[in-house]
Formats: structure tokens, sequence, C-alpha cells
């Protein structure tokens, strides 16, 4: 077996039976009244951080494009395209994507703003 491949292995391990075991542990510890104040809070900071509880809570909008890491980026990207998926879904767009919805039979004529 190759190095490369120990290293995916075990990488894979512990992405899966170690999270699942550690997360297990930091439970237990957190949830057991006699074990000493010092580990429970230790636990629980671990368990939180782990949660991104203390992950600075920045909106993406707030940050002009050029300030934003790769992650910021796609998070804003994905929740525009969300927006932009719904607005397609939505009934009063039909209008503005179909324009033979347009039920609208003046087409601007006494309309000033058409002149």
């Amino acid at each position: 077996m190759s190095r490369r491949k120990e290293i995916d292995e075990v990488r894979d391990l512990i992405e899966t039976r170690g999270v699942k075991a550690a997360a297990k542990a930091l439970i237990e510890v957190c949830s057991d009244p006699k074990a000493p104040a010092p580990a429970r809070a230790t636990a629980g900071t671990a368990l939180l951080r782990a949660a991104g509880m203390f992950e600075k809570v920045e909106r993406d909008d707030d940050k002009d494009v050029v300030e934003m890491d790769g992650f910021e980026l796609r998070r804003a990207t994905a929740r525009i395209c969300a927006q932009l998926d719904e607005l397609k879904r939505s009934p009063a767009s039909a209008s503005f994507a179909d324009p033979s919805a347009d039920d609208d039979e003046d087409d601007g004529g006494d309309d000033p703003l058409f002149e």
C-alpha cells in the first residue's frame, strides 16, 4: 500500500469515527455532573466552537466583494442564486419572464414616459 493511500485512509478514519468519538466524549464530559467544572466548561466550549457558535456573525452583504474570502464569496453566491430561483418561481415574475404574458394592452401610447 502506498504512503499516500495510507494517509488518506487514516484521514478518512479520523474524519468519520474519530470525529464521532470526539463529539461523543465531549458531550459525555459536558453532561456529567460529577466531572470537574473546568473539564465540563472546556468540553462545552469545544462543542460550541465546533458548532460555529463563536464565529463572528457578519453578513456578506455588509462587505464589499473585494473584501470577501473564498468561503464568503461562495456563501454570497449561493444566497443570490437561491434568491434568483425564488424570483423565477414567484408568480409576479412570470410576466417579466414571458413578454406574451403582458396583460397591459396599452403599449404606452398615451403615457408620457413612452413618448
